[in-house]
């Protein structure tokens, strides 16, 4: 959580369905970002996440920064060891406060399943 801007922070992700809005998952501010983060290490007994940069850091100005990277992911649910392999890009908008780089948004684009 010491990673984003608690205040300012905004998430989505298309759940692999850009076209439909309706499934997105959104979180304003970084208590919702906490409360997901939380059903996910609670629910999931085993996490797996591979990144690799997807282009180089594009500047926008003096305290704004874009990161790309693709990503895949394994998930293994606690209580009947199904897993899933989501996978796709995320989109990192960063902030710089105060000396400190942290995510003000994050944008995932998931690939579809």
């Amino acid at each position: 959580m010491a990673g984003i801007w608690e205040d300012d922070f905004f998430y989505i992700s298309d759940l692999g369905t850009p076209d439909n809005p309706d499934d997105d998952i959104v979180f304003r501010g970084g208590s919702q970002e906490r409360e997901g983060t939380l059903n996910v290490f609670n629910n999931n007994e085993h996490i797996d996440l591979d990144l690799s940069q997807h282009g180089d850091v594009e500047f926008l100005n003096e305290t704004l920064a874009i990161v790309d990277f693709d990503y895949e992911m394994t998930f293994v649910q606690r209580d009947s060891g199904e897993s899933s392999h989501p996978s796709g890009r995320m989109i990192f908008i960063l902030e710089l406060r105060e000396d400190e780089w942290r995510i003000l948004e994050w944008y995932d684009k998931a690939t579809p399943q």
